[in-house]
C-alpha cells in the first residue's frame, strides 16, 4: 500500500513548516499509527494546530479522538498547546523550536 514511514517524514516536514493541511495529515498518521507510533496526544495537538490555522477538515476527527483519550492525555495536550502557543507568539508560525516539543510524540 505504500511506505507510511517515508510519507510521515515528508508530511512532518511540511507540518513543521506550518502548512495546515499537512498538520491535519500528520495528526491522522499519529491517530492511526501509520508510519509513526500511535500517539493520541500528538494527533490531538496537530489537529488543534491545523484548526487554529483555519484548516477545519480534521475537526470531527479531533472531537472523536478526545473521547478516546484519558484525562491525563487531555491534560498533557492542553499543556503542550499552551507552550506551543506561547512560543508561537514569540516567533513566526514556521519556527522550529515550537515543534521540537512534538518530536517526542
Amino acid at each position: 500500500m505504500g511506505d507510511y514511514t517515508e510519507a510521515a517524514r515528508w508530511v512532518r516536514l511540511a507540518a513543521q513548516y506550518g502548512l495546515p493541511i499537512a498538520e491535519t495529515n500528520l495528526a491522522y498518521l499519529y491517530e492511526q499509527g501509520k508510519g509513526l507510533p500511535l500517539d493520541y496526544v500528538a494527533a490531538f495537538t496537530w489537529y488543534s494546530r491545523a484548526l487554529a490555522a483555519g484548516e477545519a477538515s480534521g475537526a470531527d476527527r479531533r472531537n472523536e479522538l478526545s473521547h478516546l483519550m484519558t484525562r491525563k492525555q487531555i491534560d498533557e495536550t492542553t499543556s503542550l498547546l499552551a507552550t506551543i502557543s506561547a512560543q508561537s507568539q514569540e516567533q513566526p508560525r514556521a519556527g522550529a523550536s515550537a515543534f521540537s516539543l512534538l518530536q517526542s510524540h
